[in-house]
């Protein structure tokens, strides 16, 4: 009897270790996947922005609303700027100053009658760009030209668990402009 209830034990001891692991090993995947569904729905709403958006502006800032003019960038910058439908001026950057990792990729928008609302982060805290340098690239946004203006966005990025788990990932994803360039 005694050497069943130990080897019970044994067993039993294990078989909780297992299950701890197992369970660590589930929350840090669900961390993981939470986070990369983050940064994929950032994506996904600049993209609805952007598509029906105007006068692509890819480099350096635009200062209001009156100045923006279109422009190609076809090897990448970390700024983004458009006309967004409803008329406001709506800019996406990264900012290589910042050391919060939440403000890496941000938006600010600029009301058609009114101060800018300043930057919002638009990533979780726990999601670092890695390369922000060549985020936006941008071709066709001249008028008339013979090519539809289009945006490719990279981003390189990680995601910063505990002290043992640290996730890296590459998204990208392009628009084109729902509007007719004429």
């Amino acid at each position: 009897m005694l050497v069943a209830v130990g080897l019970f034990a044994v067993i039993m001891t294990l078989a909780l270790g297992a299950l701890l692991v197992l369970s660590d090993a589930d929350r840090k995947a669900e961390a993981l996947k939470s986070s990369i569904d983050n940064v994929s729905f950032t994506l996904d709403s600049m993209s609805r922005a952007i598509r029906t958006g105007s006068k692509y502006h890819c480099g350096l800032p635009v200062v209001s609303l009156s100045t923006i003019t279109p422009q190609d960038c076809r090897t990448g910058a970390n700024y983004f700027a458009f006309v967004a439908s409803d008329g406001s001026l709506i800019e996406y950057g990264y900012d290589p100053s910042c050391t919060a990792q939440s403000c890496f990729i941000g938006e600010r928008i600029t009301p058609v009658n009114g101060p800018s609302s300043g930057e919002l982060p638009m990533t979780s805290s726990n999601v670092l760009i890695n390369d922000g340098s060549n985020l936006f690239y941008t071709i066709g946004t001249t008028p008339g030209d013979a090519t539809q203006p289009k945006v490719t966005i990279l981003i390189h990025a990680s995601v910063i668990g505990d002290a043992t788990s640290t996730a890296v990932f590459n998204l990208q994803t392009s628009i084109a402009q729902r509007l007719y360039d004429k």
